[in-house]
């Protein structure tokens, strides 16, 4: 299998396996840029449907999209959303 970082965005969408691609792709980035050191079954089933969802697939969207959760500090260290401030006027249940 080549890596997803070399092959067209158009033809990524078309593969059969673009989900697994994308989820590869993920990986890749979470490990290189972000400090990853697990597999993808530690990455939460959450993150990946954000990301690949939004992503469509296309790997330059997958690494924006990674950037972006990781501005927006919502990447622990492996990587684990944290949970949001509850909303004013409501309270978080655990």
């Amino acid at each position: 299998m080549h890596p997803t970082h070399l092959l067209p965005p158009a033809l990524l969408q078309q593969l059969p396996g673009r989900h697994v691609l994308a989820h590869n792709h993920l990986l890749q980035v979470l490990k290189a840029r972000h400090g990853y050191t697990g597999t993808i079954s530690g990455v939460p089933d959450q993150l990946l449907d954000y990301v690949v969802t939004r992503a469509s697939g296309n790997p330059l969207f997958i690494e924006q999209l990674l950037e972006g959760v990781a501005k927006a500090k919502l990447l622990g260290s492996n990587p684990t959303p944290q949970p949001r401030p509850a909303a004013s006027g409501t309270s978080q249940t655990p």
